[in-house]
């Protein structure tokens, strides 16, 4: 479910009375599948699934008492014999104004936002076992850890809310398309911007003024060959931390991990030979008796061009995937477990599906690119802030996930 979603009619402000019981997993994927399409609490559990239909039919009727849903439609007859079996539809999404998420309490905004990612989770989950999430060539997916000062941190969040907010019109727009007969296309978007933990101080110490952030050579395309050896979960990772400040492999394993020092030292050669990182410093005596521990920093970006994404073979594009949709999920789990990813009240996370036809769709792959690149932008103009001592620095994780979800099964 979505933070900061809209509907035709403007949501109410939550109090924490009724966000409590709304930090559920169940109560936001149903308030997620009912505006989609109406649902009965049973075909709701007969197709997804829950804590079981009492529960299911008392989390509905909750809802509707809350103001969020209401009963479309009376079912009688057939196997029912006798009973009543209703049927719900949306009548406005959840929303948290940041006023009213400011006064929640912390642990309620990490209830909540465990709620929300779990509903996440499940959505791309759900595609990924369905064989949709890499089905559309143009599919987006991309995070990177980053280094922003306030300024560009309240950017990026007002972008994002362009973004939803567009979404919400193309759904619209996309309407009368689709009933005319144009294809539809049930679209999954996922908007994700937090802190994330701060490095370790010995890490810190050795962080050099930001090579990556200022670097305007142009992004490196990747073979084929390149691509399938960096379907790998770890490589990905060492990328992403290196975006961040440089590391030696043992500092990497010793402060994020890895099968083990060996590979993890292999892994960092590897890059350095394909062209991502480079050698910023040799460090000698101390603990090292006579060898040199190497520390590496980024040189360029992993990166397709849709051209060179579609010419990969089906196999090769869902290791990609898998791998960094792995390593996102790892950099969640460390906000959550350092307990920075609610840190910011004006965190972004954001979901919602949508159905789309196919000029909505391309649109939104190219409105996705243009907030990447303004992602690099405000990198660069943080970095000189930053630099200068003018601005406060907040480590930060962002992510733009768009992916065609599965047909949504028929109504018993």
């Amino acid at each position: 479910m979505d933070q900061k979603g809209r509907i035709n009619a403007s949501p109410p402000d939550l109090s924490a009375t009724v966000a409590k019981p709304l930090a559920n997993p169940w109560r936001n994927r149903i308030l997620a599948e009912i505006l989609l399409r109406p649902m009965s609490p049973k075909e709701f559990t007969q197709a997804l699934g829950g804590p079981g239909l009492p529960t299911v039919a008392r989390y509905f009727r909750e809802l509707k008492q809350w103001g969020f849903l209401e009963v479309a439609e009376e079912r009688r007859g057939g196997n029912r014999r006798g009973a009543v079996e209703k049927v719900y539809r949306a009548i406005q999404r959840v929303h948290f104004d940041t006023p009213t998420w400011e006064r929640l309490p912390r642990y309620l905004r990490s209830e909540c936002s465990n709620s929300m990612l779990e509903g996440l989770v499940a959505r791309i989950t759900e595609a990924v076992e369905a064989g949709t999430f890499d089905a559309e060539m143009d599919r987006h997916l991309s995070w990177k850890t980053i280094r922003f000062d306030r300024q560009a941190w309240g950017e990026y969040s007002r972008e994002l809310d362009k973004v939803l907010t567009e979404v919400a019109d193309l759904e619209v727009s996309s309407a009368d398309g689709i009933y005319g007969g144009n294809e539809a296309l049930l679209a999954t978007l996922g908007l994700l911007s937090f802190r994330s933990p701060h490095m370790h101080s010995s890490q810190r110490a050795r962080q050099a003024t930001p090579h990556a952030a200022n670097d305007e050579r142009p992004h490196f395309l990747m073979s084929s060959r390149t691509a399938k050896a960096l379907a790998n979960p770890w490589r990905n990772r060492i990328l992403a931390e290196l975006h961040t400040h440089p590391m030696s492999p043992k500092s990497f394993f010793e402060g994020v991990g890895g099968p083990d020092l060996p590979t993890v030292a292999r892994y960092f050669r590897q890059l350095r030979k394909w062209g991502y990182l480079e050698i910023a410093e040799e460090l000698r005596g101390g603990s090292r008796r006579g060898s040199v521990e190497k520390v590496y920093r980024a040189v360029k970006r992993a990166h397709f061009t849709t051209p060179t994404w579609e010419q990969l073979p089906l196999g090769v594009r869902r290791a990609c995937s898998v791998s960094m949709l792995d390593g996102l999920m790892e950099r969640v789990n460390d906000a959550i477990a350092a307990d920075t990813f609610d840190e910011e009240t004006d965190r972004f996370l954001c979901w919602k599906t949508a159905q789309l036809d196919r000029q909505a769709w391309k649109y939104l792959a190219r409105r996705l690119d243009e907030t990447l690149e303004l992602v690099a932008a405000l990198e660069r103009a943080s970095a000189e802030r930053i630099a200068e001592g003018d601005a406060e620095e907040i480590p930060a994780t962002v992510a733009l996930l768009a992916f065609r979800s599965p047909a949504q099964p028929l109504a018993a």
